[in-house]
């Protein structure tokens, strides 16, 4: 037969594919034949270089698979004496399997026994290859046989992906990969020499998952690596990405450590910033192998991460490593080469990283590095470019991923310690916030609201009232009343929650200025509305998710009842003063019960004292004298409150302290102590200022004019809000400076000075 033209017909494809299938096993070892394979390989080229089916019986392909493979059984892949040629045919019926799990889904999942060959073929490739392959490194990967292994697995493993993802039973499909039995071969050999230093004898892949970690590595190790060894690792690491899901799997890979590999190869940024150079350089696109190999590391890094019983141990590991310096010098690279794809994968990493329990322990590294900063400029600098000059922004798409989590990545931080606010450029966030909240883009808008409330200023709320209304808190309560309304509680996938979103609200509920738009925008009626639902109808597998989120809300609504407006349109609505009685009631969480009695007692005050009547706490005060201190508190400083509580004890004072003198009612204990006390320490700190239960401590106090002393317990920090109003101008002892014994005797003196 003449070659065939590079653009067949439909009938010429027919023609080959028929008497292809017509073939039997031993028709394939027949040279006479070999012209017929030639032209299935330029079948499959046709198609993946057109894009375009091949019209014919698709049980014309199945046959043709079938019968390579049997063939190949007769003879042996890694034993027979056509070694070559077994391997080339072996690879088109890989990607025949490939081109069926493309066209037809249905078909494609009939391919089990075949699948399960090629597992097996793997399993069989087990000890080092022949002793050819044992001279010279150059030799070895230059020659043709090895350029033919690397294409054959290749195809074996985009056939696994492709059929990974339309199989009916993943699961059994994982426990093929995880097998230990070979079933086909007594006596098998290697192709490839996965690791110098290990002795031939002492390697002993027991299933096809260990084999490809061991060939990843291999190819890894591999100082030049050509064209076709990156397309490999770039399939092996899409393998490992793509099952990664399944919990066997990755438990398998979290077991043998493969994390570590993947971090001791990330660590060697140097290669991977010169494929982003190189590449970005000549091809001006991101789809080389050679950038995707480092990327899809990352990935996987991220997903281990996420383990939760294994993140604590990875973190460490990324600090060890000197992580976050390789990420930033690669980072930096990405965004001077403008090199999108992989800036995501490592931006996502981040991301990721930055959203575990585990955090903490990593974050440091990061602010010490200013990351943080090059990922604000970063961000602005795209969003300013993305915008119009009518404020209208159009966003690429993949520059929405690379948005969302460096947004993330921010938000994360900030939500991490009240401390790392600091390190933020409030000024750049406030205008990034103006940008995105006009943006088309929902999971942008309402990270970006997220952002903007943790770290904001009183002054710059104040500032933005026009937006407050228009965006913060519409967007806010919009999006609270659809995650209310999903069974998860959750938005976009279960990446934004509904404990989340209303913790943003707590956060800005200690405002006045917020407080009015909510009452406006009729946030109190959806909050009730929130409390109705989750105190009645809940199912026992998410109990405690709902009752953290209803003791969140019920914190807002406890800031809403020290304003008037607010109090007054709650108390006198039946059907809301109702339900926080029946929660303070009837409620068997005793955090949530004190948080609905904590409430019920502040709209009492706040319209009395609004009414310009007299407490009836404050008539207590003429028959009760005043005995001792009493310190007001956060639970996040409590180690040093019992250091000053301690101090003043040896000093002759009484000390009353939540800690040790509650009995009976916490309200009736907490007001009685502010009545008898004759001085009142506050212990100031972001938390304790959107702590509900604080500012009814401290507003009680006030009222009853009791002198108090402010202590400073969190560094750098300016009282705003209702707590700035009280404190106002007077002068706090900073705890945060000097010796504790330094800050202790200035106290004394200001005790002492205030209760004169």
């Amino acid at each position: 037969m003449e070659p065939m033209q590079s653009q067949m017909s439909q009938n010429e494809l027919s023609q080959i594919l028929n008497k292809c299938s017509q073939f039997k096993p031993r028709d394939f070892k027949n040279n006479k034949n070999i012209e017929y394979l030639h032209y299935l390989e330029e079948i499959l080229e046709h198609f993946y270089d057109t894009k375009r089916p091949v019209y014919c019986s698709l049980e014309l392909l199945k046959n043709i698979i079938t019968n390579i493979l049997l063939y190949i059984n007769q003879d042996g892949l890694w034993t027979g004496k056509k070694k070559d040629h077994s391997i080339n045919i072996a690879t088109i019926a890989c990607r025949f399997i490939s081109y069926i799990c493309e066209l037809d889904v249905e078909s494609a999942r009939n391919l089990k026994s075949q699948i399960q060959i090629i597992l097996q073929w793997l399993q069989d490739d087990q000890h080092y290859l022949l002793k050819k392959f044992s001279t010279s490194t150059n030799q070895n990967l230059s020659s043709d046989r090895f350029s033919l292994i690397i294409k054959f697995y290749q195809s074996v493993y985009d056939a696994f992906e492709h059929y990974y993802l339309i199989c009916s039973n993943r699961t059994e499909f994982v426990h093929e990969l995880l097998s230990k039995q070979s079933k086909l071969t007594k006596k098998v050999t290697s192709y490839l020499v996965f690791s110098r230093r290990i002795d031939s004898s002492n390697l002993n892949c027991t299933n096809v998952l260990e084999f490809t970690v061991e060939l990843f590595e291999y190819l890894l190790n591999i100082e030049y690596k050509t064209n076709n060894i990156n397309h490999l690792l770039n399939r092996l690491i899409i393998f490992f990405s793509t099952n990664f899901s399944s919990s066997p799997f990755s438990d398998y890979l979290i077991r043998t450590n493969f994390y570590k590999l993947l971090l001791t190869s990330i660590s060697h940024s140097s290669l991977y910033t010169q494929f982003v150079i190189n590449e970005t350089a000549q091809s001006q696109t991101d789809s080389t192998d050679s950038l995707f190999i480092y990327s899809h590391m990352l990935n996987i890094i991220s997903e281990f991460v996420l383990n939760p019983n294994l993140s604590k141990i990875i973190i460490q590991d990324l600090c060890d490593h000197s992580f976050i310096d390789t990420m930033k010098m690669l980072i930096k690279e990405l965004i001077d080469c403008g090199t999108t794809t992989p800036l995501l994968f490592c931006v996502q990493c981040l991301s990721n990283i930055l959203s575990t329990t585990e955090a903490s322990i990593i974050v440091e590294y990061f602010i010490r590095s200013e990351l943080l900063t090059l990922l604000t400029n970063y961000l602005m600098n795209l969003i300013e470019k993305s915008t119009l000059g009518n404020g209208k922004m159009i966003i690429k798409y993949l520059h929405v991923d690379v948005i969302r989590s460096i947004l993330s990545i921010m938000y994360n931080i900030s939500t991490l310690d009240d401390n790392y606010r600091v390190h933020f450029n409030v000024d750049i966030i406030s205008q990034l916030f103006k940008y995105l909240v006009k943006c088309d883009y929902g999971q942008l808008r309402i990270i970006s609201c997220l952002l903007f409330s943790n770290i904001a200023t009183q002054k710059q709320l104040e500032n933005e009232s026009e937006l407050l209304s228009q965006y913060i808190i519409e967007q806010l309560l919009v999006f609270i009343r659809n995650a209310s309304k999903n069974d998860d509680h959750h938005l976009y996938d279960h990446t934004i929650s509904l404990l989340s979103l209303v913790q943003c609200l707590k956060k800005i509920c200690v405002y006045d200025i917020i407080k009015l738009k909510i009452e406006e925008l009729r946030g109190i009626e959806l909050l009730f509305k929130i409390i109705r639902v989750n105190d009645v109808h809940h199912s026992t597998d998410n109990v405690h998710y709902i009752q953290e989120e209803l003791e969140i809300i019920l914190e807002c609504i406890w800031f809403l009842a020290f304003n008037d407006k607010c109090a007054t349109k709650i108390y006198s609505n039946d059907i809301y003063f109702s339900s926080l009685v029946q929660i303070a009631e009837l409620n068997p969480n005793e955090h949530i019960v004190s948080k609905a009695r904590g409430t019920l007692w502040q709209l009492t005050q706040t319209l009395e004292f609004n009414e310009q009547k007299q407490p009836l706490a404050k008539q207590k005060k003429i028959i009760q004298p005043s005995q001792h201190i009493m310190i007001s508190y956060n639970h996040d400083t409590k180690d040093v409150c019992m250091k000053i509580c301690n101090q003043l004890r040896k000093n002759g004072y009484t000390v009353w302290i939540d800690t040790e003198n509650m009995h009976g009612s916490t309200l009736e204990c907490m007001a009685l102590a502010i009545e008898q006390a004759f001085v009142i320490l506050l212990c100031i700190t972001e938390k304790y200022k959107q702590s509900p239960n604080c500012q009814c401590e401290a507003e009680y106090a006030y009222r009853l004019k009791k002198p108090f002393v402010p202590i400073l317990m969190q560094k750098k920090y300016k009282p705003d809000g209702w707590l700035g109003i009280l404190v106002g101008t007077r002068l706090y002892i900073d705890f945060n400076k000097n010796d504790f014994q330094t800050n202790y005797e200035k106290l004394l003196n200001e005790i002492e000075a205030v209760t004169r």
